[in-house]
């Protein structure tokens, strides 16, 4: 995959809308998982603990994943939710997103209350 390419697939996401955006972040890590099981095999390895040829390329690779999954999830938890199943992954979205980037624990909280609040007032609502 090159540069362009990915570049490219990060334009798409910023159209997706939650659902989808958590779906491929989803997809994504579970690839970047598999690709990190492989990097740890003897046969990506130069025999001195760092990655031979191979093993370069799949880094690469590998990197290239893990930066469309964090671009997927920051899409899913920037897009504006336009249903209450939208509404739920986009709550879920936002939250992972945040949890990756906060150093603040108490902000988080705050956010999670708020978005409970919210999903208690609407399921309340005739």
């Amino acid at each position: 995959m090159s540069m362009a390419a990915t570049a490219i697939k990060q334009d798409e996401l910023a159209q997706l809308p939650p659902m989808q955006g958590v779906a491929l972040f989803e997809a994504a890590t579970t690839l970047t998982d598999v690709i990190d099981a492989l990097l740890c095999q003897p046969r990506f390895d130069d025999g001195r603990g760092m990655a031979n040829a191979a093993g370069s390329v799949l880094s690469d690779l590998r990197d290239q994943v893990a930066a469309i999954a964090d671009a997927a999830m920051a899409a899913a938890a920037a897009e504006e939710p336009s249903g209450r199943y939208d509404r739920q992954f986009w709550a879920a979205a936002r939250i992972r997103h945040d949890c990756d980037r906060s150093e603040d624990a108490e902000l988080l909280v705050t956010f999670a209350q708020i978005l409970a609040a919210r999903a208690l007032a609407a399921s309340t609502l005739p």
